[in-house]
């Protein structure tokens, strides 16, 4: 619930807000997708080099954090993310083998067009910890964003396969707002929650994958001002039904702040602290928006103490020169979208 004006001017200093888990670590594990979304970077119909990153790799990766969390005793969460990471059929077993041997955590986010597999859903009812489905609308125009009839049925099919073999799995919703689907997020808030869906999450349309998109899809800044409050009644009308629909004052001043076009400086956001971000080219990094300027290459780590060694680096490099991006800084769990 909004309690305080939330329009008022945000800290250039943040802290990553809190939750269940120490450490979560966004591997972009592919570039691969099946779906033709015109706000995506990876839109299956563009002509861009389609990248995934390797399964040794990976199975290096995952045990070095394995080995983090238990020296430091963190919980450390792995969030599989695409392109369409349930479409890396490696993924699966690199997840079993991590679960077997490590105490880590996992996760994804999906387009859900893989839900309706069996195989799918009992591999995620027994090794994953939670889900993030993607969902944009109603079943028309949901579908007319994606590129393909029927993904809606997918995602919908999917949700309640899933809860029908584990109750209670926390599967999240993930909303993208839109110019066009901004009054419709209440209905679709009603319909998600008649899925089973106990938590849901939005994000306004971004503009740097795709501005020729962004421009006539993006929120004006007459819905941005209208947002707390529609936030707001969605949240106690769903309360009862005990789902949450996560918001903060700091995220909608981002929001407003964007449609805005006026820039929302972070001098420090604890670079590495709570958040890592691993991209489909090898690189390791505090978001995915610094890769360029702060990432490290993943061959670089050999050993459990690079780790935290590189959460040093992170901060040094931040505080000698911020990254462009952090001149008007886009990471969404900074502002606290999850809160």
């Amino acid at each position: 619930m909004v309690t305080k004006n939330p329009f008022g001017r945000g800290p250039d200093t943040v802290a990553q807000q809190p939750g269940p888990y120490d450490l979560v670590v966004v591997i972009e594990a592919t570039t691969r997708c099946n779906l033709a979304c015109g706000f995506c970077a990876h839109d299956r119909r563009l002509p861009t080099e389609r990248r995934v990153l390797g399964e040794d790799v990976l199975r290096r990766l995952l045990a070095l954090l394995g080995e983090h969390a238990r020296l430091s005793g963190e919980r450390v969460l792995v969030s599989w993310l695409g392109g369409e990471p349930l479409l890396y059929r490696a993924l699966r077993l690199l997840t079993v083998e991590a679960r077997r041997r490590t105490g880590l955590h996992f996760s994804a986010t999906t387009n859900g067009t893989a839900l309706p597999q069996a195989r799918v859903l009992d591999h995620i009812a027994t090794h994953y910890a939670e889900l993030t489905v993607s969902i944009d609308g109603a079943a028309a125009r949901h579908d007319a964003l994606r590129g393909r009839i029927g993904v809606h049925a997918a995602v919908c099919a999917g949700v309640e396969g899933l809860l029908a073999r584990a109750p209670g799995f926390a599967v999240r919703a993930n909303v993208v707002l839109m110019r066009d689907n901004f009054d419709e997020f209440p209905a679709l808030c009603w319909e998600l929650a008649g899925w089973g869906i106990r938590e849901i999450t939005f994000n306004p349309l971004g503009g740097r994958d795709r501005p020729e998109f962004h421009a006539s899809n993006r929120l004006t800044v007459e819905q941005a001002m209208r947002l707390p409050v529609m936030v707001n009644d969605i949240a106690g009308a769903l309360h009862g039904r005990g789902v949450r629909l996560a918001s903060s004052d700091g995220y909608f001043r981002r929001i407003l702040a964007s449609a805005r076009d006026e820039p929302l400086p972070v001098r420090d956001c604890s670079p590495g602290q709570r958040y890592l971000f691993v991209s489909a080219r090898g690189r390791i990094a505090p978001c995915s928006f610094t890769v360029g300027e702060y990432g490290r290459v993943l061959s670089d780590f050999n050993r459990v103490e690079d780790f935290a060694d590189l959460r040093c680096r992170f901060r040094a490099a931040q505080a000698a020169g911020p990254a462009p991006a952090c001149a008007d800084c886009p990471c969404t769990n900074v502002h606290g979208k999850f809160l």
